[in-house]
C-alpha cells in the first residue's frame, strides 16, 4: 500500500498492485474482543510506545482471542508486542502495519 501511495513519482511506474482482501481484523477485534483481549492490545500498544515490540506476550494473550470460541492451548500462537498491536491495536493511537484495511482512514490519513 505505501509503495503505491507513497510519492509514486518516485520510482519506476507500475501497471498495477494486489491488495488485501477489505477485511479488518480490528475492526473484528473492537466487535468480538473478550475484556482480557483488549488489555492485551493496551499492553502490546504500550510495549511498542516503550520499545519494546519485539517482546513476547504471554500465550494468554493469543488464547485471549477466542472471536469463534476457545483457542485450543496446543494451537495459540505467540505474538511479539508489535505484532499484536500491528492486528488489534486500537487505529486511533497510530496506523498499524495491517490497519490500512481499516474502513475509518480517509486518504489525508493514508
Amino acid at each position: 500500500m505505501q509503495y503505491v501511495t507513497v510519492n509514486p513519482d518516485s520510482r519506476p511506474k507500475i501497471s498495477g498492485a494486489i491488495l488485501q482482501a477489505p477485511v479488518s481484523d480490528v475492526e473484528l477485534f473492537e466487535i468480538r474482543a473478550t475484556k482480557e483481549a483488549k488489555q492485551w492490545a493496551a499492553t502490546a500498544q504500550r510495549m511498542v510506545m516503550e520499545g519494546k515490540g519485539q517482546e513476547y506476550l504471554p500465550l494468554a494473550a493469543s488464547l485471549s482471542c477466542d472471536f469463534d470460541g476457545p483457542v485450543a492451548p496446543e494451537l495459540a500462537v505467540p505474538y511479539t508486542a508489535y505484532r499484536f498491536a500491528s492486528l488489534y491495536g486500537r487505529r486511533y493511537v497510530y496506523i498499524t502495519a495491517d490497519g490500512f484495511k481499516n474502513a475509518s482512514y480517509n486518504l489525508e490519513c493514508l
